[in-house]
């Protein structure tokens, strides 16, 4: 082998090597930006109603609720109907399991998916809700109107007592015993057995948050509002945005994704938050995923889209 050859065959064991540690790390698409090989694409929803949220199981497990009482499910192949029996709109929705789904929405509609039928839970209160989250399915937490918050313990749901009159929008657990929920004029609460007000840092009505741990939240709101908090305090963050923000998700290596008004989608790897093309000027309304690189989004006129390496 000559010197010429000797060259070129480090050359091309070099960039082996790179290749490899890329497929390894996952470098790409869990820094600071998002991965040059994945991108947002349109599923087909079979509808034109809005919907409001989506939340999942896996990549052929996922559900997203709307207008109407719509609800879609995705097989990982095609979105199709499922009949929930209510005319209520849903604006909320979360899968405890494969076969444990909570959805929720006007006047204190709350509806479960075990595996065969959508059927109604008693609630105990008329108020809008317009979020759900849990830890697990005995322990679930729905938000609403009137500053209503409901936990359900595997038995019954109960009211909490929160101090705030406020709309609340949005709920995400840190952990099972730490919970944050925002709501309208700023309002964030903090349930850790008990409800905590906390200093927002800000006035706009906010409609979406994503607990990464006890500290590091992210809530986000009108006007391109984006708060974080740190453990002790929260602050203001620049979106590079004026649009409405309207639902937020983190995946597991804390990559967060923040979607909102006129297609609005953004992302956050640690190091200033990028708009990114969702191909759609529909509002965003709700987004969830598996991992960094395979997220979905759903939003007005029946607008689902997923993220990811096509």
């Amino acid at each position: 082998m000559n010197k010429k050859q000797k060259k070129l065959m480090t050359a091309a064991m070099a960039i082996l090597i790179l290749a490899v540690f890329i497929t390894i790390c996952g470098c790409g698409s869990s820094g600071g930006s998002p991965s040059s090989s994945a991108y947002w694409k349109a599923l087909s929803s079979g509808i034109t109603s809005n919907l409001n949220a989506i939340w999942g199981t896996g990549s052929a497990d996922v559900y997203a609720v709307g207008q109407g009482g719509v609800i879609r499910h995705y097989n990982g192949f095609t979105w199709g109907a499922m009949a929930s029996g209510v005319g209520n709109n849903f604006t909320g929705v979360w899968s405890a399991s494969t076969n444990d789904v909570f959805a929720v929405g006007d006047t204190g509609t709350i509806a479960r998916w075990q595996g065969t039928d959508w059927y109604l839970m008693n609630s105990g209160t008329a108020q809008h809700l317009y979020a759900v989250w849990g830890s697990s399915a005995g322990n679930v937490f729905a938000a609403g109107d009137g500053g209503t918050l409901l936990r359900y313990d595997g038995f019954a749901w109960s009211g909490i007592a929160t101090g705030t009159g406020e709309n609340l929008r949005a709920i995400s657990g840190a952990t099972p015993t730490d919970v944050f929920i925002v709501g309208e004029n700023g309002t964030i609460i903090r349930w850790q057995g008990a409800c905590t007000p906390m200093n927002s840092g800000t006035t706009e009505h906010l409609h979406g948050v994503a607990a990464s741990s006890s500290t590091e939240v992210y809530a986000v709101g009108d006007n391109g509002t984006i708060q974080k908090f740190d453990g002790t305090n929260w602050t203001n963050m620049d979106s590079g945005v004026s649009e409405n923000l309207y639902c937020a998700w983190r995946s597991n290596n804390s990559i967060i994704f923040v979607g909102g008004a006129g297609g609005v989608i953004l992302y956050y790897g640690g190091s200033g938050w990028i708009l990114m093309n969702s191909t759609t000027t529909e509002d965003i309304n709700g987004i969830w995923g598996i991992t960094s690189t395979n997220v979905f989004a759903d939003g007005n006129a029946g607008v689902i889209l997923q993220y990811k390496y096509w």
